[in-house]
């Protein structure tokens, strides 16, 4: 068994997970703000 090969680990590494689930909150926190931003503009114009 050659040194490099011991320490070697195969498969998926531990943080994706995190990864995703940042990139989730931050889709839904962007998403929130759209429309959040759409019906306050949209009452504004509908208020006059």
């Amino acid at each position: 068994m050659n040194i490099k090969e011991k320490g070697k680990k195969n498969g998926v590494p531990p943080y994706t997970n995190l990864v995703n689930l940042k990139s989730n909150t931050m889709k839904n926190t962007l998403q929130r703000y759209y429309i959040f931003r759409n019906l306050q503009t949209f009452l504004q114009e509908n208020s006059v």
